[in-house]
Order: C-alpha cells, then structure tokens, then sequence
C-alpha cells in the first residue's frame, strides 16, 4: 500500500539528464543516496557558505526589515545599474562589467546624489543579504529576467555581467541620464526601458 501521509509531503520534478547526472556524481562522491537528500545536502552547503541555516530560519528579523523598510524605487536602482555601461556608448556595441564595479558605482552615485539622506534607515542595514548591497542584487536578476542585461558566464557565476549597449537608443540614454539626476523623493519611478526579447544564436 501506499504511504499516503508521505505522498503528501512530496512533489514531482523534472530534470535534465546532465543535471541527473551532476546530482548521481555528487551522491557517488560523498557518499549520499537518494536525489533528495542528496539536493538537501547541497541546500545546507549553500547556506553554511553564506549564513547558517538556522539563521535563514529562525532569525529572520533583518530580512522581514528588508521586506518592510522604505527604500527607493526599483526603477531608480535599476537606471544606475544599467548607467554603469554609459561609458561604452556610442563607441562599443557591448560592454563587460563586474558584480563589484556596479556594486561600488550605484552605491557611489546613490549616496552622492541624497538618497542616503531620504532613506538613511535602509542605508544603514548591512551584510550581503540586507540593505543596498542585496537590493542591487536582487535588481541585477530582474534585470536579467527582462533580458535588459545577460551573465557572461551563466554557468560559471563569475559576476560578470554584459549589456548590448547598441539596443539601448539614443532617446533612452538620454532619459536614463536625466532620470538619475532628478533630486531624490519618495515614489519616484518611470519605466524607461520595457523587458528585451531574448536573443537566439544560430
């Protein structure tokens, strides 16, 4: 007969063969058995390496403040992040930058243009997984999922990151520019740039 309290606490996913694979060669490696104990394990590594688990579970009061707390809008995260490659226009089609060179030049030019005066509660929460430094992050994937920027290596995460600077029009970069020099104020937010199909190669 089947366990049906144990049917309950489980669900089906589908996996690739290469990630299969990975997962059996891992399991071989250490010694573990069974596919989820063996993605258990790897969840407890990520976290070991990061915070501790019993940190992300029970003391959770930094990101429930992250959650809560005033910050500015994504869209002003979002144009310093992509002004980072500003320079590379219009002479280069693409340009290459590093998670910590966009970390060091939003922060830079958050803190010079008064948002830390605005939002000081936010500016003042720290770690990689508070305040700024995770809100730049968080913004980096979104990103990523609009196709606006794409990982050099995905595979590798290395931190590097592209932006096809020749798709973003000379309209666009103008109102990026004139965007980020507005004076800081609560809910200020424009879409300047919509989510890009994702490029295919032949």
């Amino acid at each position: 007969m089947v366990d049906e309290s144990k049917e309950k606490d489980t669900t089906h996913i589908r996996i690739m063969q290469e990630t299969k694979a990975d997962l059996e060669a891992i399991g071989n490696l250490r010694n573990i058995s069974g596919y989820n104990n063996i993605i258990q394990q790897l969840i407890a590594w990520r976290y070991e390496r990061d915070f501790t688990l019993e940190e992300a579970v029970t003391n959770n009061k930094g990101s429930s403040k992250y959650k809560k707390i005033k910050k500015p809008h994504t869209a002003v995260i979002d144009t310093e992040i992509i002004l980072c490659w500003r320079e590379y226009h219009p002479t280069s089609s693409w340009g290459v930058r590093t998670r910590t060179e966009i970390q060091s030049k939003v922060k830079e030019e958050l803190r010079s243009r008064g948002w830390e005066i605005l939002y000081p509660e936010f500016f003042k929460l720290k770690g990689r997984r508070e305040g700024i430094t995770r809100y730049i992050d968080d913004r980096l994937k979104a990103l990523i999922g609009q196709n606006v920027i794409t990982k050099q290596n995905p595979e590798k995460n290395d931190g590097l990151y592209e932006l096809d600077v020749a798709s973003i029009s000379e309209k666009e970069w103008m109102l990026l520019v004139g965007f980020s020099c507005l004076a800081p104020q609560e809910n200020l937010q424009i879409k300047i740039l919509d989510s890009r199909p994702k490029k295919t190669f032949n």
